[in-house]
């Protein structure tokens, strides 16, 4: 699975999103903490546009018809990427308030299947392919797990104030997550 990305065209992408994504999310749910809802939104539309940008631009190189591009307006394509990256932040939101109201358990089972169904769109939008193909595909779950759990424990270490371990656990499982995402975008070419 690992031995069809291309590590010197692809590490660069990863390590940004991974990075942006990362970034936004230590200092969203930080300041979210803290009751600075809007600047905490903000900071995550930034890293996940960072994110989402990153990996569009490399699924345009990879992708030999340009697909991903074809017979739509850059306005449309800004739109479509703005509304998926604010069903994410509302995801992530809904998760927060959950664990404040069920506890951790809880507020993982509400952020799974919300993650499975954001990831199979998300693909599906990159693949131009209906999102039921990815709803049940093995690895959209895995990598939906790695960055579920991930934040799961991120969450858990936090609440505790081991906030090393709550770094490390997110960073774990955004960086898995991207790599299998992006075997799965790179499968085929695209």
């Amino acid at each position: 699975m690992i031995a069809s990305l291309n590590y010197k065209k692809d590490a660069k992408t990863f390590t940004i999103a991974t990075v942006g994504e990362f970034c936004a999310l230590v200092l969203w749910i930080y300041y979210l903490d803290q009751g600075y809802v809007v600047l905490s939104v903000i900071l995550l539309l930034a890293g996940f546009l960072v994110e989402r940008l990153t990996v569009l631009n490399w699924v345009k190189s990879i992708r030999a018809d340009n697909k991903i591009f074809a017979n739509i307006s850059w306005w449309l394509k800004a739109v479509e990427i703005l509304i998926i990256t604010i069903s994410e932040i509302v995801i992530w939101m809904i998760w927060y308030y959950a664990f404040k109201e069920f506890g951790h358990l809880v507020s993982f089972l509400i952020l799974l299947p919300l993650m499975q169904i954001e990831h199979s769109v998300e693909m599906a939008l990159l693949k131009k392919e209906s999102w039921k193909k990815y709803i049940l595909k093995k690895k959209v779950i895995v990598f939906t797990l790695f960055e579920t759990v991930g934040a799961a424990l991120a969450l858990y270490f936090y609440t505790s104030e081991e906030y090393i371990l709550a770094a490390l656990a997110l960073l774990i499982g955004l960086s898995v997550e991207h790599v299998i995402q992006g075997v799965n975008l790179r499968e085929k070419q695209v």
